[in-house]
């Protein structure tokens, strides 16, 4: 459905397949690196935010461009939890976004109109996909790692786009979040702290 996005990007740097590895420690391990996760625990986490530099590709394999082909071909998704952002506003879904009647009752069913879709990415929308990890193995098993590591559950949504137009104004979320650069770049501005331990 998407052509792959223009970028060069490098194979990893490590054999090993970052999902692969039987230990969840070892699994936020290669997620941290180069730092050492009991450096991050430590010094980081629940007390400012922390940006590591990995190498390019390092997380490019969790989520290849033909694998969300395919998330978005085999599943049917819809606002609120498939949608495109430009500028801080969302783009009305009927631009992307059919419903068909289908079977026996007359269903409504959503079906994404591929062109559309790609047409709206190329004027620099992003796409969102929320809980990614629930249509993705690999993505799944991570998750599932990592709320085991934490004892909080972890939620996995995807961003995508091809343009250096913002998909979301300034904001500020109330849950930790670790970011992932899959493929590409992008220019991150980073402020204070708004409210201390919002939810407390």
């Amino acid at each position: 459905m998407l052509p792959a996005m223009p970028t060069a990007l490098t194979p990893l740097k490590s054999s090993g397949d970052f999902l692969m590895e039987g230990m969840v420690f070892d699994q936020l391990a290669k997620l941290l690196e180069p730092c050492l996760p009991e450096d991050f625990l430590n010094s980081s986490w629940g007390q400012t935010h922390r940006h590591i530099q990995g190498w390019p590709g390092k997380f490019s394999r969790l989520l290849p461009w033909e694998r969300l082909n395919e998330i978005l071909r085999r599943h049917r998704l819809e606002p609120p939890r498939l949608r495109l952002t430009r500028d801080g506003k969302s783009i009305a879904s009927s631009t992307y976004l059919r419903h068909i009647l289908s079977g026996r009752y007359r269903a409504s069913i959503p079906r994404l109109l591929p062109d559309a879709l790609t047409a709206e990415l190329r004027r620099g929308a992003t796409l969102v996909l929320d809980a990614v990890d629930e249509l993705y193995q690999p993505l799944e098993e991570l998750a599932e790692g990592l709320e085991r590591s934490f004892h909080e559950h972890i939620q996995i949504n995807a961003y995508a786009g091809w343009r250096t137009s913002r998909g979301f104004d300034l904001h500020w979320d109330d849950h930790d979040v670790f970011i992932l650069q899959v493929a590409g770049c992008k220019r991150w501005s980073i402020y204070g702290m708004t409210r201390a331990f919002p939810l407390a």
